[in-house]
């Protein structure tokens, strides 16, 4: 017959010490041992049934009772419990449904490199981890739109859609979310914009694919078929250290998103969207977010920051001249400053030289076949050919 040693008892007069014996003798044995212990009001039981919980001890007549309307009281609340988890459960997969969302996933290149610097370098982790601290802070505006979303609307007619801003991050991976309006596509823009700027001053580029399309994203979780274009289009389509935008939204948007001044009048476009050769859409993160055509960008801005990762782009040129995969990302981002210098020719900065001739013999066969490629896809796209 089993046994319980009861070895302490708490302010309640509940059990706080115990120990469960198949034995009397094992009980027996137990008690002396406990008694040298400290311990000398340790008695035994017969093995009661219940939870110790419900046990009630006396020591002083080494009998016990059992707490029934304890017992009953909990398992009608461990009935509520099970009840209204299942409640939370129901409503939760009612809650699971695509909703039609701007949809962006971001890569942040080099970051597989510069965990493993970090392994030796204390200083350059403590930089890494100080630099995800800007997801907090988009996390945090996009709480504070939602819960002034009502005040903003009025006050910038913007639409007044219950859904906001959602992120999702891991390592070097970003999902952003927002809601198919005027308000989502801005306030999407704004955090790509933010993410791209943020990552380029630390050395780091950023390229993605911008979707609308179904999915779900919570705060825990997110999936769906816009989420898996969206990486298609960085992973296949993107290729440089660019974010684009899927042909039908690149139709819908057009050159930017309309500027209007308080009259009514109309200003320009926002410079969102700079058109590649090879036709993509894609993001134009180095001029200031607010910039308006024809209007220039602030030029102490753009050369700001062209000046910060100019230099970085020139070593990476040579740097990588021996792989030419990851050569050309620089050599397109080269080119892309080059581009904005010759829109701002009163920055004084000197365009990025592509001395391609000082690398290897097979390095420059490569560049040059890439190089017809290019001009042949042109001069297709010109002509109307895909």
């Amino acid at each position: 017959m089993p046994y319980i040693v009861i070895v302490a008892v708490d302010e309640n007069n509940r059990i706080s010490k115990y120990q469960p014996c198949k034995s009397e003798a094992e009980a027996q044995a137990h008690i002396a041992k406990v008694d040298k212990l400290g311990y000398p009001n340790a008695f035994y039981v017969e093995e009661p049934g219940v939870d110790v919980q419900w046990v009630i001890p006396d020591v002083a007549t080494k009998t016990i009772s059992v707490d029934k309307a304890g017992m009953a009281q909990d398992k009608i609340d461990r009935a509520a419990q099970q009840i209204e988890a299942e409640r939370k459960q129901e409503e939760f997969r009612n809650s699971i449904n695509y909703q039609q969302r701007y949809v962006a996933f971001l890569d942040i290149l080099g970051w597989s490199e510069a965990i493993e610097k970090s392994q030796n370098d204390p200083e350059f982790l403590k930089d890494l981890g100080v630099s995800l601290k800007i997801f907090d802070v988009l996390q945090s505006q996009a709480k504070w739109m939602q819960e002034h979303l009502q005040e903003l609307a009025s006050s910038q007619r913007w639409d007044t859609s219950p859904d906001h801003a959602r992120i999702t991050h891991f390592s070097d991976c970003v999902v952003l979310s927002d809601s198919p309006d005027s308000r989502g596509m801005h306030s999407l823009l704004m955090n790509v914009s933010s993410i791209c700027s943020h990552f380029l001053t630390r050395g780091f580029f950023v390229r993605g694919g911008i979707v609308l399309g179904e999915l779900f994203h919570n705060e825990n979780s997110v999936f769906g078929p816009a989420l898996i274009e969206a990486y298609r289009l960085e992973s296949q389509e993107a290729k440089y250290p660019r974010v684009i935008l899927e042909k039908r939204l690149a139709e819908a948007w057009g050159q930017g998103q309309e500027y209007h001044g308080q009259d009514g009048v109309h200003l320009g476009y926002v410079k969102t969207w700079r058109k590649s050769d090879d036709g993509w859409s894609f993001f134009d993160y180095l001029q200031s977010y607010n910039a308006l055509a024809p209007f220039p960008s602030p030029e102490n801005l753009i050369q700001k920051t062209i000046g910060n990762i100019r230099s970085m782009v020139i070593n990476d040129l040579k740097k990588y001249s021996g792989e030419p995969s990851i050569w050309s990302k620089y050599e397109w981002f080269a080119n892309y400053i080059n581009e904005i210098l010759d829109e701002y020719p009163q920055i004084k900065l000197p365009k990025i030289e592509i001395k391609f001739w000082q690398y290897s013999l097979g390095f420059n066969v490569w560049y040059a076949l890439r190089a017809l490629h290019r001009h042949w896809r042109k001069i297709m796209s010109v002509l109307g050919h895909k």
